[in-house]
């Protein structure tokens, strides 16, 4: 027996802040983008207001995008992901020094964030800012930088996850993780103060493509298409709109399960022993399922691997394997070679 759950829409709940940008503007009203999400808007004076900070700790909103500003104090930081455009989030700093006309290339061409974006070499950039993660860690963090990932120690400096990235290996679009969620840093601006272009990447098919893995990853956009199905005994993250405080979930034939959000920007259901149709309610009465069945993707999954393992031996493709010489024919033609000496001395001896 088998079950099958679809999945219900979920749009993200986006906080644009800074000034009035039209790029933004032209993607977040075009059709397509508003079947994925709900858009408020503040300027970058109210950063300092009560209002930004009522919203910002609220954690009503999925994803808060500040273009050309950013909080002034590291607690004033949103409970949400976030998107900073031209600015680094605190207590990070921008370095010194600006990068002029800096050529963009990928350095994680498998993040989620880069979907669909295998090059930007076409795209062009007036300036970026510089950022060196070292310079910006405390003098005892320091230390610790230049120590091999491998050693412990090391886990107390944070990582940054370089996207793209300019010549001489400066990150002009890079990741810094924050608790439970995740700060993406763009380190150049899409127009001035005055409105105008400050690159070309916004004329280019992949600018949508990337806020739309935007929205998708750090909005947690899930259309809903898809089952909802997991296997027995694992975990089930659930990620219902920003704002849900709790869930109640009813597993098959039994009783009705609580759990809160806390700190976390989703929930997590372990309690997946059964199979069949699990319940789940919202603190704002929306309903919706999921499935945990026996079933193993693996089994019908025929996308070609790029590397197998048998036993101790791996193969992988790509890889140039040495061919088999067979030396058994040569052998043979020697040993055949070896008996007709032998007879014509043989026969050479009786004839004399």
């Amino acid at each position: 027996s088998a079950w099958l759950a679809i999945g219900n829409v979920r749009k993200a709940k986006v906080l644009i802040v800074g000034p009035s940008n039209p790029v933004l503007g032209a993607f977040f009203e075009q059709e397509a983008a508003q079947r994925l999400a709900t858009v408020e808007r503040l300027s970058d004076d109210d950063l300092k207001s009560d209002v930004y900070r009522k919203k910002a700790g609220s954690g009503d909103f999925d994803l808060v995008i500040f273009d050309r500003c950013a909080p002034e104090d590291e607690a004033d930081l949103p409970q949400a992901n976030t998107l900073f455009i031209d600015r680094p989030p605190p207590p990070w700093r921008r370095g010194e020094k600006t990068l002029r006309n800096p050529y963009l290339a990928v350095s994680k061409k498998d993040h989620p964030l880069l979907r669909f974006v295998t090059t930007l070499w076409d795209v062009g950039v007036t300036e970026a800012f510089v950022f060196d993660l070292k310079k910006n860690l405390s003098e005892s963090v320091k230390e610790l930088y230049d120590l091999p990932e491998t050693d412990s120690r090391r886990r107390s400096v944070p990582p940054l996850t370089k996207l793209l990235e300019a010549s001489g290996g400066h990150p002009v679009l890079f990741a810094l993780p924050r608790g439970s969620y995740t700060d993406v840093v763009m380190a150049f601006s899409l127009v001035n103060n005055f409105g105008d272009l400050t690159t070309n990447w916004p004329l280019n098919p992949s600018f949508p493509l990337f806020f739309q893995n935007i929205l998708y990853h750090l909005g947690k956009v899930d259309e809903g298409g898809r089952s909802v199905s997991v296997q027995p005994g694992e975990p089930h993250t659930i990620r219902p709109e920003a704002g849900v405080q709790w869930l109640e979930i009813t597993p098959p034939g039994g009783r009705p399960v609580k759990i809160e959000r806390g700190v976390r920007p989703d929930f997590v259901f372990a309690d997946t022993d059964k199979v069949g149709v699990y319940g789940i309610r919202r603190d704002d009465g929306a309903a919706s399922h999921f499935a945990v069945n026996l079933l193993d993707p693996e089994e019908s999954n025929i996308e070609p691997r790029e590397e197998v393992h048998i036993g101790s031996e791996k193969i992988a493709t790509g890889e140039d394997r040495a061919t088999p010489r067979e030396i058994w024919k040569w052998i043979l033609l020697l040993a055949v070679v070896l008996l007709m000496v032998e007879w014509y001395i043989y026969n050479r001896r009786v004839a004399v």
